[in-house]
């Protein structure tokens, strides 16, 4: 069977390479040839993010630095959130009671290198939750 030139063939058929290049072309047309978007209008509202709160149960801060101290005082229970949301991600399903010696695993080896992210990571992976999930 002949193929039909690149010209005569229909839209659906074209490669999506071509496609692109046609949409950029169009934007081109539309904002020049700087292939620059419209600017946003100059008199845009701003407002002012106050980050002072308190937490639930818990001090109040008045800003990032100050929220982040009081996370690093709280490293057990940072940890113990942190697992629990990893497993909850990795898992594909909520982090229950059954999950604890997990948890607690994956703590005591973060532990042993100053709690960092890819130890937790590391934990998970090897685990036989992880493996026959």
């Amino acid at each position: 069977m002949r193929q039909l030139p690149s010209q005569d063939r229909p839209h659906r058929l074209r490669s999506g390479k071509l496609r692109r290049r046609r949409s950029l072309a169009h934007g081109r047309q539309l904002h020049g040839d700087g292939c620059q978007w419209p600017s946003r209008p100059q008199d845009r509202k701003t407002w002012t993010i106050d980050p002072a709160a308190k937490l639930h149960n818990g001090p109040a801060f008045k800003d990032y630095q100050e929220l982040r101290d009081i996370i690093a005082t709280r490293a057990d229970d940072f940890a113990r959130g942190y697992s629990s949301a990893l497993i909850e991600y990795a898992l594909g399903r909520p982090c229950g009671f059954s999950d604890e010696p997990l948890v607690n695993a994956m703590i005591t080896q973060a532990r042993g290198k100053n709690l960092a992210a890819r130890e937790f990571i590391h934990a998970l992976v090897l685990s036989k939750a992880f493996h026959t999930k």
